[in-house]
């Protein structure tokens, strides 16, 4: 694949992908912790602590002493508090991750932040755009370049057009270019 200009096209390799895909990751992981933060500021500002009340009730939660909080009491009665990662905060993450990725990338851009700041976007093997369909097929291949142990990924470092197994399924590509 060569440009108009007949510069031949230089295409993206392994660690400036990586550092691009580590900051989109980072971007969308903001994004989540913020939305995250203000939902359940909102969440909790109007519920209450009735399900603990009835875990007092029914005996099984010990009542706070003067001083304590709810959350003491939760602590020594062997709780250990919300696990780093729960099956929602996954697909929330998971959801944001798509719409981030696809929008983007199929957008006027071409990339998504991380890969603007890296000076790298998405072609089609002949150089065009792709649109939303081919996005949202990208998307769901990478998911065959982590299930092979990441080696899906690995292929970049080693092929002579840095093609990833989602990029060689998708008929894509990731060159230098536009910032």
């Amino acid at each position: 694949m060569e440009s108009a200009s007949t510069s031949p096209v230089r295409y993206a390799g392994f660690w400036r992908r990586m550092m691009a895909y580590g900051i989109d990751q980072h971007v969308v992981a903001l994004l989540v912790f913020l939305g995250d933060f203000l939902l359940g500021s909102v969440a909790h500002a109007q519920t209450s602590d009735d399900n603990v009340n009835q875990l007092i009730k029914m005996g099984w939660l010990p009542a706070p002493a003067p001083g304590q909080s709810v959350n003491d009491v939760l602590m020594l009665s062997g709780a250990s508090g919300t696990p780093w990662f729960t099956g929602t905060d996954i697909a929330v993450f998971l959801i944001a991750s798509f719409f981030y990725h696809v929008w983007f990338t199929a957008g006027r851009w071409q990339a998504t932040p991380g890969k603007r700041w890296c000076g790298i976007y998405v072609v089609r093997t002949n150089g065009v755009a792709i649109d939303l369909k081919f996005s949202i097929i990208r998307w769901f291949a990478r998911f065959m370049s982590w299930f092979t142990f990441c080696l899906g990924f690995m292929l970049i470092a080693f092929s002579r057009e840095k093609v990833s197994m989602h990029d060689a399924i998708c008929g894509t590509r990731v060159i230098y270019g536009k910032r």
